[in-house]
């Protein structure tokens, strides 16, 4: 019996952890935090460096089309859109700015929103303006529906002599398009 006793004790001593020492255990801890830091520094110094990338290359940010064929008729008129549709300001007969048309060129209907930017004759920015504009008590614009052809929308007060100012209005549809929400 006592011979089972004693292998019954060896066997156990042989099963049992050894002791890590304190220190050691320290140690592993701050090397698993230091190496956990320093992944998340790659990782944020990558996504900088993406981020910049895309900014200064203005990939995927640029929407605007040139300037409306027949433009000269109905003054200078530009800009347009990635689905086609362009947004035409003309003066009331009072004088006021201005009557918003917008022309579609496809065959469906597309709801839209526009940025208008006016400019001096030195191609300096005086104003933008988004027409539609964000209804009273609205976070957002839902903009218009520009069905195919022309379609006047009304009057927007919009601070642009056309005589001496100039403008370019980009269009984009109105539904969300997988960037951030505006």
């Amino acid at each position: 019996m006592s011979n089972s006793r004693s292998t019954l004790e060896r066997e156990l001593e042989r099963l049992t952890p050894s002791r890590i020492p304190f220190e050691q255990l320290v140690r592993r801890r701050d090397r698993k935090r230091r190496n956990q830091r320093i992944a998340a520094g790659v990782v944020g110094i990558a996504v900088f460096v993406a981020a910049v990338w895309v900014v200064t290359s203005g990939w995927a940010f640029d929407r605007s089309t040139p300037a409306v064929p027949g433009g000269s008729e109905t003054g200078p008129m530009q800009s347009s859109t990635n689905e086609g549709v362009a947004l035409l300001l003309e003066p009331r007969s009072d004088g006021r700015c201005c009557l918003v048309t917008s022309v579609n060129p496809g065959d469906s209907s597309t709801i839209v929103w526009c940025f208008v930017s006016v400019f001096n004759e030195a191609d300096r920015l005086l104003s933008t303006q988004l027409v539609p504009p964000i209804p009273p008590g609205h976070r957002r614009t839902s903009g218009f529906e520009t069905p195919p052809g022309r379609q006047g929308h009304g009057f927007q007060e919009i601070p642009l002599d056309l005589s001496d100012q100039h403008y370019t209005s980009t269009c984009v549809p109105a539904a969300w398009q997988g960037s951030a929400p505006f």
